[in-house]
Parts: structure tokens; sequence; C-alpha cells
């Protein structure tokens, strides 16, 4: 697992990022997803056929289960996130996998629970499910960690070569829940109360830097970033913004303001040297269309051939 993998999934993971990320998408950042209500569930979903004798085992980048409440009585849910840092173009077909096997699995659980009580009439013998039975929904979000546009399939019907209109009628479509930076508009991403937002937002403007000055100088959160956050940003950017080791939390607008600052004593200290640099080759051209100096003498003195000279002052 590389290094960036390796972030991403442990940046998702923590629950209150997860509770984040699935309140902005499904409740436009309302509050409804509370971190202390997730619990984290393995990853593998599996599930057989009749016999065992093939099995299909998945491993979801992210699965937790949700409880809540729905009309005054616990309800519950099973949440995953899938993430990218590139464009998948079969992330319609993968997701729609890995929660047919969430549900596939958790209809193997009843039937294993039904058989072992006994409690199966006639009618439930054969699927193993009582008429109560129930099972829990699944959510799945694609969580873009790229600048990109996601020009890549967002639901199954798109994936599928050309068919009769009448029979693809007939063909369950499937898509994908998608949070992407470059399709979020600069309010979407203070909808997020956790740093998600601000690196999801640095990302999109990663690429244009007038907008990401404008983003980052322009939004105090940036004040004080997480480190867990900041170092992710390095990562997916190469930003190189400096990170003190053993502190909480990162001042990024002052990161920016110092490599602006650098940036500009860098253009002044470049612009000092090749004005020198004009300022004595003129004086040195001068002297050899004066004939004070030969040529040769003059490219010496500059450290450079005489063709060089030449080309060099030429373009002055």
């Amino acid at each position: 697992m590389g290094a960036l993998d390796a972030a991403t999934k442990k940046y998702v993971d923590n629950p209150n990022r997860f509770a984040d990320v699935f309140n902005y998408a499904i409740y436009d950042g309302e509050q409804v997803v509370d971190a202390t209500s997730l619990r984290p569930l393995d990853t593998a979903v599996a599930t057989s056929t009749k016999g065992k004798s093939r099995f299909v085992e998945r491993h979801r980048d992210g699965l937790k289960l949700w409880k809540a409440m729905a009309d005054g009585h616990a309800a519950y849910a099973l949440l995953g996130i899938e993430r990218q840092t590139d464009v998948n173009l079969a992330m319609p077909a993968r997701c729609m996998l890995y929660d047919a096997l969430a549900y596939s699995d958790q209809v193997n659980r009843l039937k294993h629970e039904n058989r072992k009580q006994g409690n199966l009439d006639s009618r439930s013998f054969i699927s193993g499910l009582r008429p109560n039975d129930r099972l829990l929904p699944v959510a799945t979000l694609v969580v873009h960690f790229g600048s990109d546009e996601w020009d890549g399939a967002t639901n199954l019907h798109a994936m599928l070569s050309k068919c009769d209109k009448r029979l693809l009628a007939f063909v369950a479509d499937y898509r994908i829940n998608l949070v992407s930076p470059a399709s979020m508009d600069a309010e979407d991403f203070a909808k997020f109360k956790t740093d998600f937002g601000l690196v999801l937002g640095y990302i999109k403007y990663a690429h244009d830097k007038d907008n990401l000055q404008r983003f980052v100088l322009g939004n105090d959160r940036f004040h004080s970033v997480d480190t867990e956050s900041a170092g992710l940003i390095n990562l997916l950017t190469d930003s190189q913004l400096e990170i003190a080791p053993g502190e909480e939390r990162v001042d990024m607008c002052k990161a920016i303001e110092d490599m602006r600052a650098e940036a500009r004593d860098d253009g002044l200290r470049l612009g000092l040297e090749r004005g020198l640099e004009r300022g004595v080759l003129g004086t040195l051209r001068d002297l050899v269309r004066d004939g004070v100096l030969s040529l040769a003498d003059a490219a010496g003195r500059a450290g450079l051939t005489p063709e060089d000279f030449q080309a060099k002052v030429s373009a002055l």
C-alpha cells in the first residue's frame, strides 16, 4: 500500500470525518450523522454459492454501521466510502458489487440465524427469510481526491453497450454518489464541520495559484488546520507546506504568506542578479565597440566564450 493510499484510507476512516462527508453529501451539511453513532465494521464483504464451492470477497475502503433514530425507534444503516485519487472508469460496477455483497451477506446471516432457531415455516423455508425480516439499507459514497473533473461514468447505464431502448428499460441502473472537488462550489466546502472541506477545496484550486490564494487567505479556518489534513494536502498536491514536528495544528494562511514572501524575495534577487549582469555585459560591450577591449578579452572577463558573449550582448 503506497503512502498516498494509506493516508487517504486513514483519513476517511476517522469517525468525525466519515460522518462529516455523509452529512455534506446526503444532508447538505446538516448534522444528522453523529460520529458517536458510528460503529466500525469489517471492510471485507463476501458471499458464497450453495455448498460454498465459489466464494467472492472484496475489501471496501470504509464501512460503518450507523445507528440513528426514526419515529422514536432505533434505525440502522450501513455507510460505505470508496476513495479514488484518479478517475475510475469502472466505479459504477465496482460500487454495485460492493453494495450487492453487503445485501447478500445480510441475507445469509438472517438465513443462518432463522434456521439455527428453527423458526421457519413452509413459506419461508426456501428463502430462509421470514415475512417480517428486513435488510439494512446500504449507502456508498465515492470520494475523489483529485482536482480533475470526473469524466468517467457515474451510472451503470453509461457503461453499457448500445442496445434496444425497450430492453434497456428492463436493465436496472445503478448510480454512484460522487463527492468530487472539481464539481463543488466554494459554498460547498463551508458545509463541512471538520477540515475535510478545506482539504477538498485546496485540491480543487491546487493548480490555480490565484484562486488558491484567495480560497486559503479568505478562509479563517485555514489559520488552524489539523496536521493530518495539512499533511494530506502536501501528499495530494505536492504543496511542500512546512509542518513543524510535534505540532497539532498548522496555520496554513501563514504558510501561504511565507511562500509568497519567499517567491517575492527570490524574484527580487533574480531581478537584481539579472540587472547586474546586464550592466556588466553592457559595459564590456561598449568597451569592445570603442576598441578598448578585444572581443576575446571582454568574453574572458565575463566568464563566457566569445560566441556566448556575442549572443548575450545582442539580446540586451
